[in-house]
């Protein structure tokens, strides 16, 4: 059960974490936006598309994301095994 849980966990997180379109829609204050609605929104704002400073940031949205899945990637391995292999 428990490899299990640990896919799920990380795939909940991935989603969660790339999800942008739920809260465009619900937040409605710009201080409790996420970080990937500010990233799109920062492109949008500008009057000049500053590319570097966007792929810089979005480079720093994801080391989140791989420190995740680097520590779970043990579980999310076994975790697929076990569901792919018959008993």
């Amino acid at each position: 059960m428990r490899p299990a849980i640990g896919v799920v966990a990380i795939v909940q997180f991935v989603y969660s974490w790339n999800d942008s379109f739920r809260p465009l829609i619900i937040l409605t204050r710009q201080e409790i936006y996420t970080l990937p609605v500010i990233l799109g929104s920062f492109a949008v704002q500008q009057a000049v598309v500053l590319y570097e400073v966007i792929a810089a940031a979005i480079t720093l949205a994801t080391i989140p994301m791989v420190i995740v899945i680097l520590f779970g990637q043990t579980q999310f391995i076994w975790g697929l095994t076990m569901g792919a292999v018959k008993a």
